[in-house]
Formats: structure tokens, C-alpha cells, sequence
């Protein structure tokens, strides 16, 4: 990976975003007026949940694979149903924007 022509990160597309290391979890919840009781669900294995009331969906930063299955238990243990739930990788985007410290730009 190249910035202002000088390699600022070097392996695969698989390798480049692994080190990042930033997984999310989106979970969009089937019935909005439980999420106080899924961010709890959350919270209580020591992740840092944030939820959208837009969306209905709780976003859940550096996760691992291993904790998909820790969270669905989580949700399912109290009666929270689902309508979507998907696992991200970053980005080339966003291992770039990482490993030269630029932030995204805005639409103006």
C-alpha cells in the first residue's frame, strides 16, 4: 500500500485487514423498543455497544469471529429477535486511512 509514493503497509488484502483488526457486528433488531435490554445483553460481555434508533440496529466494534456466536447466545438468551445480523471486515478504505492517520472525507 502506497501513500505520497512511499509503501506504508505491505501484504495480501486478507493480511492488510486482519491487522487492522476493526470487525463489526451489526445486529438490526425486530422490535425497537428492545434495545435498552440488547445493548445490556452486550455490555455484559465487555463490549461497548452503539445503537442507532434510525436503523433499529446495534453496532458492535472490534469483535472477533468467536464472538458472533457469543453475541447471538447473548441476544437470544434475553428473547431479543433479530431481522438482520451481519459480520463486516474493514475495508482497503479503511486499513489506507488507518495506516496514514487521514480521516474519511465528508460530503459538503
Amino acid at each position: 500500500m502506497l501513500s505520497k509514493g512511499k509503501v506504508v503497509a505491505q501484504g495480501t488484502s486478507a493480511e492488510l485487514k486482519a491487522n487492522l483488526g476493526q470487525r463489526m457486528i451489526t445486529a438490526r433488531l425486530d422490535d425497537h423498543r428492545k434495545s435498552d435490554v440488547a445493548l445490556t445483553a452486550i455490555r455484559r460481555l465487555g463490549f461497548t455497544p452503539t445503537y442507532s434508533a434510525e436503523q433499529h440496529a446495534v453496532t458492535i466494534p472490534g469483535v472477533g469471529t468467536k464472538d458472533l456466536a457469543r453475541v447471538v447466545r447473548a441476544l437470544d438468551e434475553d428473547h431479543i429477535e433479530l431481522a438482520e445480523l451481519v459480520l463486516t471486515e474493514p475495508s482497503l478504505d479503511d486499513v489506507y486511512l488507518a495506516v496514514t492517520d487521514k480521516k474519511p472525507a465528508t460530503a459538503a
